[in-house]
């Protein structure tokens, strides 16, 4: 917790040592934490950038990592008991008593403490009540990087090697909703730039309805007044289930599989192909099966649910689904759907009580529209979204 005032010190030393030069951070493991947790909170103008390696990403599942094994009898057993030692080191009686009624102020059971066997145990048994915090659980949650990425404004080189077994490996680090995440967060600074004195409303439809409430559902930015969303898809599975045949597989699916199964296979030259046809392979992906894939679900639960280590597609389909989601919502979304959309959850099918227990949303559902479409006229060809969303977007404003 206080590795913002070290490095700060740092910061300024340098300045003062070479006042005309640029600053760049570098870290290593817990040094590639502090530097995280650093560029997380703080836009130093001088600090251009970063270069980390072999960072501990999750806390957690790599604390319980090294709890047996090698590892733990080469490094970390001595390492317990060290910290243990250090933990309760006086130099007479009176300091033992002080520091002993210190901790038991605090909630922390002393003899507990010095039975540690491991990291977890001082860290579950000391540190979180030491900071008030409920558990060792949430410790690891403030200060596991994965959780603070998205707040970096800085450009940062991440430096992490697969055959790396004491951290996170890239399945386990959700890569795709980490750089989404980034990718949002990145619009919504530049609008801040172009218009400091405006509030930010987002719009999204189809898809990008769904990268919105994923947002929402995450963030809480002071300067979001709330959303716009329409033709969301609210149920991955049941959506993408549904164009699996019928006219709008053959006019639109058959095609966009065909094209995604070639992405994901195209190469270079043969050793490229090679290494792709290893890598997949590592992470127990069928590679003949999924060049085979018929539909967006095969794909998805051949492919991309083993690429990140899920358990199938339709564990995968459940973590992005925006109907999981919707209840952490803190901003105003008026959601517009229309009845005769064939290619998403019907309101039938949605459970509206549950779904809108969140006071935040506001459904609107329309008789007709469509998927997207909205047409007031055919000739020319005009959506009445294109009146109604700037007159919502300015109810919002001035409810905020």
């Amino acid at each position: 917790f206080g590795s913002h005032n070290h490095i700060d010190e740092c910061i300024s030393h340098l300045e003062n040592l070479f006042p005309e030069k640029k600053i760049l951070l570098v870290g290593a493991c817990l040094g590639a934490m502090s530097v995280v947790d650093y560029l997380s909170n703080e836009n130093h103008p001088n600090v251009v950038g970063s270069v980390i390696y072999s960072c501990t990403w999750k806390v957690k599942r790599e604390t319980m990592n090294v709890t047996s094994g090698l590892d733990y009898h080469l490094f970390l057993k001595s390492l317990t008991a060290d910290t243990v030692k250090r933990i309760f080191k006086c130099s007479n009686e009176a300091e033992e008593k002080l520091k002993k009624d210190w901790f038991t102020e605090r909630g922390i059971d002393v003899q507990k403490v010095k039975k540690s066997k491991s990291i977890w145990e001082i860290d579950n048994d000391f540190v979180a009540p030491l900071f008030n915090l409920s558990d060792g659980e949430d410790y690891y949650r403030r200060i596991s990087p994965i959780n603070k990425c998205h707040r970096i404004k800085k450009p940062v080189v991440l430096i992490n090697s697969r055959d790396d077994s004491t951290i996170t490996s890239l399945e386990e680090m959700d890569l795709k909703q980490w750089y989404q995440r980034r990718v949002r967060d990145e619009c919504i600074s530049h609008l801040e730039n172009l218009f400091p004195e405006k509030k930010i409303l987002l719009v999204g439809a189809c898809l990008g309805a769904m990268s919105v409430v994923d947002y929402l559902s995450n963030e809480n930015h002071p300067n979001v007044v709330g959303s716009v969303i329409y033709s969301c898809t609210w149920k991955v599975k049941r959506e993408t289930m549904n164009v699996t045949s019928g006219l709008d597989y053959h006019l639109f699916l058959k095609s966009l599989t065909a094209d995604t199964v070639k992405r994901i296979f195209k190469c270079s030259n043969e050793a490229e192909e090679k290494l792709k046809k290893d890598w997949f392979t590592e992470r127990g992906i069928d590679v003949q099966k999924v060049k085979k894939s018929k539909s967006i679900w095969e794909i998805d639960n051949d492919f991309v649910a083993p690429l990140f280590n899920l358990s199938d597609g339709e564990d995968y389909y459940r973590r992005i689904s925006p109907i999981n989601k919707c209840h952490r919502i803190k901003k105003p979304v008026v959601l517009i759907n229309s009845r005769d959309d064939s290619t998403i959850t019907s309101l039938e099918e949605m459970d509206l009580p549950g779904f809108m227990s969140n006071p935040n949303l506001v459904l609107w559902s329309t008789a007709a529209g469509g998927h997207i479409g909205f047409l007031e006229s055919v000739f020319p060809v005009t959506s009445y979204l294109n009146r109604v969303v700037p007159e919502v977007a300015h109810l919002i404003c001035e409810y905020k």
